[in-house]
């Protein structure tokens, strides 16, 4: 950990990526823990694609699991179950973060989401008792809107990159970042060449896909309110 007192934030997604999972998700504890040695923070907000491992959805894993599990007689969400430590540290991060005027979420909010006028705490809270088996159920209703396909995991209507019909219309834009206390929302999920803005630097989309080898590897980068993408090679290029 080099980033002082510096915040670190994972959009999510760890798995389904490769043949590295495991060590990615320790590599981000390791440095969540140095990080909080130092004064920093290291946070990741859950993706879709962590509820679907952990709900046995194992469609994109690689053939090197598949062996694994094979070799060992285990099944590959049992790795990951509430008693293991990797299971229950997953189980307990959030699916929605604000830092400073950013608020940071995988996929984004609907209108839907937003009407419920659902305080950030409240919908990590939801998701969290859901996930380690302690729901109540007057969350359900609220649990599978959060999760569904106008929820925060997989909602794109964020991403105006001219692919889709729905986008979010600019009053629930508006009224969402003056709920969550924000300037832009920091989005993945939803794929794009470069790390760009969307709706007048309201929302800001990281997801560069990891796939295309010719696309450079690059972060956002935020200080105060200027945002950089900050690339491998060590160039930077304001937003």
């Amino acid at each position: 950990w080099n980033w002082g007192k510096g915040h670190l934030v994972f959009m999510g997604d760890i798995f389904d990526r490769g043949s590295k999972v495991t060590e990615t998700l320790w590599l981000i504890i390791k440095l969540q823990k140095q990080a909080s040695e130092a004064g920093g923070m290291v946070h990741m907000v859950l993706g879709n694609h962590e509820p679907m491992i952990l709900k046995g959805d194992l469609r994109y894993i690689t053939d090197e699991y598949y062996s694994l599990c094979d070799n060992l007689g285990l099944d590959y969400s049992g790795l990951f179950g509430e008693q293991t430590l990797l299971g229950n540290w997953i189980r307990q991060n959030p699916v929605m973060i604000r830092i400073n005027r950013f608020v940071f979420i995988h996929g984004g909010i609907s209108p839907e989401l937003y009407n419920l006028s659902l305080p950030a705490d409240t919908i990590n809270s939801v998701v969290r008792q859901y996930f380690n088996k302690t729901e109540a159920e007057r969350n359900i209703a609220k649990r599978d809107l959060i999760l569904g396909t106008s929820g925060l995991l997989w909602y794109r209507g964020m991403a105006a990159d001219g692919s889709r019909g729905e986008i979010i219309d600019d009053s629930t834009l508006n009224g969402a970042l003056e709920f969550y206390g924000a300037d832009a929302f920091v989005i993945g999920h939803t794929e794009v060449d470069s790390i760009t803005t969307f709706l007048d630097k309201r929302v800001i989309d990281v997801n560069i896909p990891k796939r295309d080898v010719n696309i450079e590897e690059q972060g956002l980068l935020i200080r105060g309110s200027r945002l950089q993408v900050v690339y491998d090679s060590r160039k930077k290029k304001t937003l």
